[in-house]
């Protein structure tokens, strides 16, 4: 098949609008995954929070349960063994709802990863794609 002039810088042309279009998907694709990192982020930070604050309550329940251990009449009076199992029961709660969480960050880590490498061949995958095009873009211009 016989090429002319016009054919192939017709296909330089077509090469290098390819390359661009496929870039600004990327980039795009790059934007949309950021912010879902940085959604990931946050929710982290939310975690550590609600792990914190839940150590600050433990302590303070503890605190409770001593001093009430020690007065038989706050016991009778806030009725301390149903005041017990309320905060067992959220004890529960909370650390259910820590460990579906921790989950979730850990699964969304490794979509992190697995994006981080999907974009690095993608990349690398563009930067041979320029470097085609501007191969043919040479062979072309010498011709």
């Amino acid at each position: 098949r016989t090429e002319t002039w016009a054919d192939l810088q017709g296909l330089v042309v077509e090469g290098a609008r390819d390359v661009d279009v496929l870039k600004r998907r990327v980039a795009q694709e790059v934007d949309e995954r950021r912010s879902r990192d940085e959604n990931l982020e946050a929710m982290c930070a939310f975690i550590a929070r609600l792990e914190g604050d839940f150590e600050a309550a433990s302590a303070r329940n503890r605190a409770r349960r001593a001093s009430t251990e020690e007065s038989p009449a706050l016991i009778a009076e806030v009725g301390f063994t149903s005041l017990d199992a309320y905060c067992e029961r959220l004890s529960s709660h909370i650390g259910s709802l820590h460990a579906s969480l921790q989950e979730h960050v850990e699964d969304m880590n490794l979509v992190r990863e697995e994006h981080r490498q999907f974009f690095t061949t993608v990349s690398a995958k563009l930067v041979d794609m320029e470097a085609l095009n501007d191969s043919l873009d040479d062979r072309v211009s010498r011709l």
